[in-house]
């Protein structure tokens, strides 16, 4: 993955998987690390942010 398509990421909404949960976040940063892509996300309501394995998270999708 080049450096055009993490930063293609930033800003998109998502959704993270934490167990059966979907989770809406935002997508504020992305990096390539150990041959994986990471994001850090902030959820659409509460607070706080993670960086978490892209594997977890689905960008774009029903944020209903």
């Amino acid at each position: 993955m080049n450096a055009a398509a993490l930063s293609s990421a930033i800003s998109r909404r998502a959704l993270l998987a934490v167990g059966t949960l979907r989770i809406p976040v935002t997508i504020t940063d992305a990096r390539y690390v150990f041959g994986r892509v990471d994001y850090c996300v902030t959820p659409e309501n509460g607070s706080g942010k993670d960086w978490i394995d892209s594997g977890r998270v689905k960008i774009g999708g029903n944020h209903a």
